[in-house]
């Protein structure tokens, strides 16, 4: 089986501002942490990893608040655990 690849600017199907994030536009970087690529990956991890059980507490509290008489089938409570990352 052959394989073909293709730009994302080809496929008409993603929009300007995520092409210029994925190809790390300069003017984009002050808006976001880590960039797209696979080396980010072990720092970003480590940055989410160091969330507090406050901060968990409080986020899960608020979304569950945020979330009140609306049907969600999402388990906020799974946010306390320190190994679910934010």
């Amino acid at each position: 089986m052959q394989h073909k690849s293709y730009p994302l600017e080809q496929l008409n199907s993603f929009s300007g501002l995520l092409l210029d994030y994925l190809s790390g536009k300069d003017s984009l970087r002050n808006l976001y942490g880590n960039s797209p690529e696979l080396n980010s990956f072990e720092n970003q991890i480590q940055v989410k990893s160091d969330f507090s059980n406050l901060k968990r507490e409080t986020l899960v509290k608020v979304l569950q608040k945020q979330y009140d008489g609306h049907s969600t089938s999402v388990n906020f409570n799974a946010l306390l655990d320190a190994k679910t990352l934010p």
